[in-house]
Parts: structure tokens; C-alpha cells; sequence
């Protein structure tokens, strides 16, 4: 008995842990790419390669979940817009202007990816209250309102005169946002925090510049600062500290 508890912790814990690492390459994917790929061209292309991965896998939970979906149709939407294509259009317009590793941790002088990271801490609260349909059927429904709802903004770039260069280094970096940060994470975050609570979750966010920095520094050559490790001392301490209460 007494092993069950770190037992039923492991798992959330392992999932919330897969699904920062993801994200923490998101922006370092975002980043590498960002003279290439305008930033509304980027939320488009990840949320709709995203989801045509998933609907093959998520169809016969569709077809199951049909009238709550139709139920609960204004809340799946909201949920994608603010969890999905709100989030990751004000995360890769801020990117623009800043270097991977800020971006991960950050910056308070970044208004546009302190917007994207309000989003985000409402989606995860907002979790508690997700409509009662099976994990795929939400996550498909997410991420495919997240691509329509970026379409008229990918639309609008285009017409401004923003183009995106079609090689094997952004085919690369999309297909990695499509993937990690965009299934993988989703499906982990969504289920490990109904387990432990946003509360629980939330003090994993933290985790993610880690990850983020690391793969910055060996993917872009990006350097650290000393007050990057003394952020990431603070943030590690404070996640140490928050598991053994």
C-alpha cells in the first residue's frame, strides 16, 4: 500500500515532463525558421498537419462523441481559440523579435508572448471544466478550431505580401510542431491534469525553459547569461520545493 501513491504519481508526472520538453522545443523550432516562415503562416500549417494526424486516430471517437460535440460546440471552440491558435499566434508573432532561449523563459519585456502565456494559463484552468467527451475526440476538435480560426489571419499575410520558403529545414521544423508540441504534448497535458490539478500542472511550466534552453543551445547556438541560470535556479528550486509539500 504505501507504494501505490508514488506509483499513481509517477505516470502525471512522467506525461507533464514529456509534454514540457515538447513545447520547450517549440519555440526553439519556431525560432529556426523565423525568417523563413511568417508567424501566421507557421500557426496555420501546425494546427492543420496536426490535425489531419490525428482524425484517422480520433474518427471512431467522433463518430461516439457526435451529439456532445454538438452540445458543447461554443465551449470545443472556445477552448481551441484560446488553448491552441490564440496561444501559439501571439507565442510566434513575439518570437520574431526575440531569441529562443527569452522565449522560453519568458521575458517580462515581451508583451505579445506574455499574452500567449495568459492564454495558456486559462486554457489549463479551463481544463477542469472541458466538456465530457473521450481524450482524441477533444484533442482533434482543439486543434482543428485552432486551425480555422488562424486561417483568416494566414489569409491576411498572404495578401499583405508574406511568403513562406518552402525547404527541408522548415518541412523539418513544421513537421516537429505538427507533432511534439502539437499532439504529443497536447494529449499528455490534457490527461495527466485532470489527475493532479492545474495547480500541480501549472508548477511544471517552469520545466519548459529547461528543456527549451537546452535544445536552443545546441540546435542555434545560442548562448546563456547568468541571469538565465540564476532564472532557471530560481524556477527549479521553486518546482523541488512544490513536490514535497
Amino acid at each position: 500500500m504505501p507504494d501505490v501513491l508514488p506509483q499513481r504519481r509517477m505516470l502525471p508526472t512522467l506525461l507533464l515532463l514529456v509534454a514540457a520538453a515538447s513545447w520547450g522545443g517549440n519555440w526553439v523550432a519556431a525560432r529556426a525558421v523565423y525568417l523563413d516562415v511568417p508567424p501566421f503562416a507557421l500557426v496555420f500549417w501546425r494546427w492543420a498537419l496536426a490535425a489531419a494526424l490525428i482524425f484517422p486516430f480520433a474518427a471512431a471517437q467522433l463518430r461516439e462523441d457526435a451529439p456532445l460535440i454538438r452540445r458543447h460546440l461554443p465551449a470545443l471552440a472556445a477552448f481551441g481559440v484560446i488553448g491552441t491558435a490564440g496561444f501559439t499566434m501571439f507565442g510566434y508573432w513575439g518570437i520574431r523579435y526575440t531569441t529562443a532561449i527569452n522565449a522560453t523563459l519568458l521575458n517580462a519585456s515581451l508583451l505579445l508572448l506574455l499574452a500567449g502565456a495568459l492564454l495558456w494559463a486559462i486554457y489549463t484552468v479551463l481544463l477542469k471544466w472541458r466538456p465530457p467527451i473521450q481524450p482524441l475526440s477533444f484533442v482533434f476538435f482543439t486543434v482543428a478550431a485552432g486551425a480555422a480560426f488562424s486561417l483568416p489571419f494566414y489569409l491576411g499575410e498572404i495578401a499583405a505580401g508574406a511568403t513562406m520558403v518552402v525547404s527541408p529545414k522548415t518541412a523539418v521544423a513544421i513537421g516537429y510542431l505538427a507533432v511534439f508540441p502539437s499532439v504529443v504534448a497536447y494529449i499528455c497535458w490534457n490527461r495527466a491534469v485532470p489527475i493532479v490539478g492545474p495547480n500541480v500542472a501549472g508548477f511544471f511550466n517552469p520545466v519548459i525553459p529547461v528543456f527549451g534552453t537546452l535544445f536552443a543551445v545546441v540546435l542555434l547556438d545560442e548562448r546563456l547569461a547568468l541571469y538565465h541560470l540564476a532564472g532557471f535556479a530560481l524556477v527549479l528550486g521553486g518546482v523541488v520545493l512544490t513536490s514535497k509539500r
